[in-house]
């Protein structure tokens, strides 16, 4: 066990570091070589939301300068925050906001497209988002993506239109980045619950 009451950990780019979420409304860096956390963001004390604000899926920036995060709780929005002044920048609805490998874009879910989900982009200065994937299949209903550390190809889940995280039958699917939609593969076929899917392609 690294961290005591630990959620959503994620690496520093270079795997010194552990980031994760701490009792819903904190950010925690912690030191792997000595141990040591650092509380980095805290609703209500260094960072300008009310304290039952929670932080969900927080992910550090590839240059570790901003956090991107989904505001739950006592506020409701996807934001951007600045390290250094904790300035927020609020980038609308959705969730699950996360950034490309090289820091030049965002990407997240939210409302629209064929089963009211889809995910769209955000360009990492001005944050305007643009549709960026709506599955025209059956299964449109996007959540949980990732792009795999080499930057062209995105994994995600989708259901025929249930949402319930634990309880839909999500499948996870693979899609060749800037490819047509409906080009994407599916890489599951269970009955049961697949979600929070992962990727890595080895140099």
């Amino acid at each position: 066990s690294l961290a005591a009451d630990g959620n959503t950990p994620t690496w520093s780019k270079d795997g010194k570091h552990v980031f994760y979420q701490r009792h819903g409304n904190q950010f925690v860096r912690l030191n792997l070589k000595n141990g040591k956390e650092t509380v980095l963001l805290e609703s209500g004390k260094n960072i300008d939301l009310p304290p039952k604000t929670w932080l969900e899926t927080p992910a550090l920036s590839p240059d570790g300068k901003r956090v991107a995060v989904t505001l739950r709780g006592a506020r409701r929005s996807t934001a951007v925050v600045n390290l250094r002044d904790k300035s927020i920048r609020l980038t609308g609805g959705g969730c699950e906001l996360g950034w490309a490998p090289d820091g030049r874009y965002l990407f997240k879910v939210d409302h629209g497209g064929k089963q009211h989900n889809a995910f769209y982009r955000l360009d990492a200065h001005s944050l305007e988002p643009v549709n960026w994937l709506d599955s025209p299949t059956e299964y449109s209903h996007e959540y949980f993506p990732k792009v795999a550390n080499s930057g062209d190809v995105l994994v995600y889940g989708a259901s025929t239109g249930d949402h319930e995280h634990d309880k839909a039958d999500y499948e996870i699917f693979l899609w060749k980045i800037g490819w047509p939609p409906e080009s994407a593969v599916r890489l599951t076929f269970h009955s049961g619950n697949d979600n929070w899917p992962d990727i890595f392609v080895h140099p």
